[in-house]
């Protein structure tokens, strides 16, 4: 299993509708994908584990990507970094 890494720093609060859209977007994936905090693995994928993480704006997470295919865990994680941060903007569109 390939894996690809890359640290994130959080735009806005991860909790209610922001960590809503974000697991729904990520669930289009392939890879598995996960936020690792100083404490913590989050599997990124997850409502609950999500909003148990009290990720909050201006925290720094690591995402990491993982994938049979290294080049998809790559593109993905590209991917997941557009989401992340059109968080705030989607926040600020409603």
């Amino acid at each position: 299993m390939e894996m690809s890494k890359v640290d994130i720093k959080i735009p806005c609060d991860i909790i209610g509708r922001n960590a809503h859209r974000l697991v729904y977007k990520l669930q289009e994936f392939k890879s598995s994908i996960y936020f690792a905090t100083d404490d913590r693995r989050i599997d990124a994928k997850s409502l609950l584990g999500l909003l148990s993480a009290n990720i909050k704006a201006g925290d720094k997470v690591q995402a990491i990507c993982y994938n049979d295919n290294y080049h998809i865990a790559v593109d993905d994680l590209d991917d997941v970094i557009t989401i992340v941060t059109r968080l705030a903007v989607m926040d600020d569109e409603d």
